[in-house]
């Protein structure tokens, strides 16, 4: 059976496809929301990245658990900021149409 030539991915070849796709996204990003600085931290330990995730103002995410465990965090804990700045006016239908 031939498979065809096959294009063998080194360690190095992933992370150089990675770097550029991630800075294709950054660049992408920043032509759609002007006033907006995309920032790019891969330094930090996984804690550090879900609050990074939770307290973001606007959160892009992909589709894994981790992210939508963040993006649930994060609508919930606007949700609450928004309750109990002015808990007369909040309503939950709302919040929950807004999510």
């Amino acid at each position: 059976m031939s498979w065809g030539a096959a294009t063998i991915y080194t360690i190095q070849n992933r992370i150089t496809i990675s770097q550029r796709m991630l800075s294709h996204l950054c660049r992408t990003l920043q032509g759609l929301f002007l006033n907006v600085t995309v920032y790019v931290d891969v330094s930090g330990q996984p804690d550090e990245d879900f609050m990074k995730l939770v307290s973001s103002p606007i959160l892009f995410t992909s589709h894994g658990s981790y992210a939508t465990a963040a993006l649930l965090a994060n609508t919930i804990q606007k949700s609450f900021t928004r309750m109990f700045q002015s808990p007369s006016q909040f309503s939950w239908t709302r919040a929950a149409s807004r999510s």
